[in-house]
């Protein structure tokens, strides 16, 4: 669906962002990424059980709401769904420990039940990286191998 997908612009950010960790970038699309040298492109590259055993042992999970977001709730609660148009109190994720993204806010699922968030959506835009990294750099450790 038209949306749901994140921009290169933003998927390049957050490479350069989190840089040197490494990254890996999965999933379907028909446009062209540019990574930077800390990326592994494997878009269009792996089968669903490839796909599943990726997200398995990442350290954190960043996805929009899709099937592999889900796949993520279900086996790795490290995970940050992001919510462009959907509600993620009726589509989740309902991993507790995982978190959300929705109009800029960001949310853990355990406490989405009092968050006041805006029902109306809007993209994942480059400006809303940071306040994501900030989130996930504590929790995702530099290879020292990397650096």
């Amino acid at each position: 669906m038209e949306g749901e997908s994140l921009s290169n612009a933003v998927i390049a950010e957050f490479c350069r962002a989190l840089a040197p960790t490494r990254l890996v970038v999965v999933g379907q699309s028909r446009r062209k990424i540019d990574t930077p040298e800390n990326c592994v492109d494997l878009t269009n590259r792996t089968s669903l059980l490839q796909l599943i055993r990726l997200i398995r042992v990442a350290r954190f999970v960043v996805s929009v709401d899709s099937g592999p977001m889900h796949v993520a709730a279900a086996v790795n609660g490290r995970l940050l769904s992001i919510h462009t148009w959907t509600d993620p109190r009726r589509v989740g994720s309902y991993n507790p420990n995982a978190w959300v993204w929705k109009n800029g806010q960001l949310c853990r699922v355990d406490r989405l039940d009092t968050a006041r968030m805006r029902r109306r959506g809007r993209r994942f835009r480059p400006k809303d990286v940071p306040a994501v990294v900030e989130l996930i750099r504590p929790l995702v450790p530099v290879d020292p191998m990397l650096t």
